[in-house]
């Protein structure tokens, strides 16, 4: 089964890639929102770390769209609770997901 890496927070087991053009491999950073004018069709798949849901979050609707960098900002200062702490792996370390997520998949 692949697995892709979520562009806000870099969690590495998403079941699908976020957005149909998945050209990126990792975190997505200084593109405006919505992500779909870069990537196209969004998953609308929740990411279960930080519980950005690709089409939702990022889209214009009732509320401005948000970006990765905001949403993961405030996710943060919220104490990054797990959207499914299910997934939350033992040793898990946002520094560290962060660092691999910028380098790409293996």
């Amino acid at each position: 089964m692949n697995h892709y890496i979520c562009p806000c927070c870099g969690y590495p087991e998403l079941t699908a890639p976020a957005y149909t053009d998945a050209s990126f491999v990792g975190l997505v950073r200084g593109l405006s929102a919505p992500y779909c004018v870069h990537f196209g069709m969004p998953s609308y798949e929740v990411c279960p770390c930080c519980g950005f849901e690709f089409g939702y979050d990022d889209e214009p609707g009732t509320s401005s769209p948000t970006t990765f960098e905001q949403f993961l900002a405030e996710w943060i200062a919220e104490g990054m609770p797990w959207f499914d702490p299910s997934k939350r792996p033992r040793l898990w370390s946002l520094k560290q997901q962060l660092a691999d997520a910028a380098k790409g998949p293996p």
